[in-house]
């Protein structure tokens, strides 16, 4: 009897999420207006972003900040000793594919007359910046 009032329980319970996306949980019986406030708060978060990304390439480009530098890290119990860190100049596919760091958690991109700037950010590590598709940043 135990088993199957669990069981019913879980089958419900597992029913109640409507969709999880990144790091907000929808539930189905959300109101609208709930609703309506996590998407707010999701733009803000989004927002936020932009302003940041923004202060970033005004200080870069004023030469305020520069460069920080790359960073050497190993797996933990690598015999081979197989650098596994970010390094200035990568490639964003570099990034990707050669590093830890793997794909970011959310992004943004500001695009003038100097090309492109886009900045990862990672809950866990911190945020890498890119100008025209290479690593110029770490922070």
């Amino acid at each position: 009897m135990r088993f199957i009032l669990l069981a019913a329980f879980l089958l419900t319970a597992s029913n109640s999420y409507a969709e999880i996306n990144k790091n907000y949980y929808i539930f189905t019986s959300d109101s609208d207006e709930l609703k309506l406030a996590k998407e707010e708060l999701k733009i803000a978060r989004d927002r936020t972003r932009q302003i940041g990304l923004m202060n970033f390439l005004n200080g870069w480009r004023n030469g305020r900040i520069t460069s920080s530098k790359s960073e050497t890290v190993y797996k933990v119990g690598d015999k081979e000793k197989i650098d596994i860190g970010a390094k200035i100049g990568m490639s964003k596919e570099e990034v990707l594919n050669k590093t830890y760091w793997g794909k970011p958690d959310n992004s943004s991109l500001i695009t003038d007359s100097y090309g492109k700037l886009e900045s990862w950010n990672y809950d866990n590590y911190g945020t890498l910046f890119f100008e025209n598709d290479y690593l110029i940043d770490i922070f």
